[in-house]
């Protein structure tokens, strides 16, 4: 398995780089695309980062946000190589690694990496998060950590972990938060800026899902549901769901959590588990993936269908 050793080699062989992640990128995605384009850009290379999805408001607070292209815009740049985060096959990037050109592929993910091997891959399932798998990468060189590379790095471990509190949160997890803290990141503002910032649209969103919970298998399912009108009535797009994958799984007795949620007209199914249930199977079954606590996948139904679908098989699955 590849190491940060041998990123460093890779990256060596070319000046520059276009980032990019998967679609509706999540803080991990972002501040790990962030704190690698800067921390590029003080070896001399060249870097721009572009996605398909735009930067969810939720994430502005990050240093030089304002770096973050949405498609088609930054492509224009002639790049002699792609560094993909956050994502176990490019096909997850969607539009922009459709539009790339022949060139070399560099991956970095703490997913498995599902397709044909790129020209570079380090991936990691182990860690937990790809921010933590930078900061392993950037402490090669921890002088040019300043702290703006610091808060994006983590600002993605802390919100990956679920404010460490998930199962993928070591030891060695939680020494790289202290090391960012001590070289700039300010635990505090990340907090607040992710988790205490909620809109009015938001918490009407989060009231839906709430009043929406329903519970199947004895109790150990718990799932709600949420339509395109629903957040068109909240005036607010479904990124801000990110953080609502968490709530079914947080009642008591619950095994697994579920949320189903009108996505670009499909149904986007969030899985997450406790007490040890393997969710990534489930995913994997329905044609997704993730990890054994954390997955998720797309369905081509209507969200009525796509519920009653994923229920009946869960249903059957934790007999």
């Amino acid at each position: 398995m590849a190491k940060a050793a041998d990123f460093w080699n890779a990256i060596d062989l070319y000046d520059s780089f276009l980032i990019t992640s998967h679609v509706r990128p999540d803080p991990d995605a972002l501040g790990s695309e962030l704190a690698l384009a800067m921390f590029l850009g003080k070896l001399g290379k060249t870097c721009r980062i572009v996605n398909e999805s735009p930067l969810p408001t939720s994430c502005t607070f990050l240093p030089h946000s304002d770096m973050v292209l949405t498609y088609p815009g930054g492509m224009d740049f002639d790049y002699q190589a792609v560094i993909c985060l956050d994502a176990p096959d490019i096909s997850r990037t969607g539009t922009v690694g459709a539009a790339i050109g022949d060139v070399a592929l560099l991956v970095i993910d703490h997913h498995p990496y599902n397709s044909a091997a790129p020209d570079f891959s380090w991936v990691d399932p182990s860690v937990s998060s790809t921010g933590e798998l930078i900061y392993t990468f950037v402490s090669y060189q921890r002088e040019l950590i300043d702290s703006d590379i610091a808060t994006c790095l983590y600002a993605a471990i802390l919100t990956d972990t679920g404010r460490f509190t998930y199962a993928n949160t070591s030891h060695k997890t939680l020494q790289a938060a202290a090391d960012l803290v001590s070289l700039g990141a300010d635990p505090s503002y990340v907090a607040e800026s992710y988790y205490q910032t909620v809109t009015d649209g938001q918490m009407h969103i989060f009231g839906l899902a709430a009043s929406r919970m329903r519970r199947a298998a004895d109790g150990a399912v718990a799932y709600t549901s949420l339509s395109d009108e629903d957040f068109r009535s909240a005036g607010v797009g479904p990124e801000v769901a990110q953080e609502l994958a968490e709530l079914p799984r947080s009642l008591a007795g619950v095994r697994v959590g579920v949320l189903l949620r009108d996505v670009g007209g499909k149904v986007k199914v969030s899985l997450r588990s406790k007490s040890g249930t393997d969710v990534k199977g489930i995913a994997e079954h329905f044609g997704g993936g993730g990890h054994h606590e954390a997955s998720g996948f797309l369905l081509e139904l209507p969200l009525a269908q796509a519920e009653i679908e994923v229920i009946r098989f869960l249903e059957e699955t934790l007999k």
